[in-house]
């Protein structure tokens, strides 16, 4: 089965029920890549639905929980706009 090295996204998570499942099919992407990563973009999301808005925190902890180790590399406060790189720790 072929793994990706590289996954891109941006604009994914609204609502707290998706991080979870993102995590999880990103981990599979990447699966059997050792230096696989996955690069997201992240703007904080006003939603009209009743579910609280996601915050990094929310998905940082998600993301640890998967097993992945972050680093942001674009912030800009200003427009709320930051890009995260992932990088999935295989276990052995």
């Amino acid at each position: 089965r072929a793994s990706m090295d590289v996954v891109f996204g941006s604009d994914l998570v609204y609502v707290s029920n998706v991080v979870e499942p993102l995590f999880q099919t990103v981990a599979t992407l990447l699966h059997g890549s050792p230096n696989g990563i996955f690069v997201m973009a992240y703007c904080a999301r006003r939603t009209h639905c009743e579910e609280k808005q996601v915050t990094l925190a929310d998905i940082f902890s998600v993301a640890v929980g998967f097993g992945f180790s972050h680093e942001c590399v674009v912030e800009e406060p200003k427009e709320d706009i930051y890009v995260h790189i992932f990088q999935w720790k295989q276990s052995e």
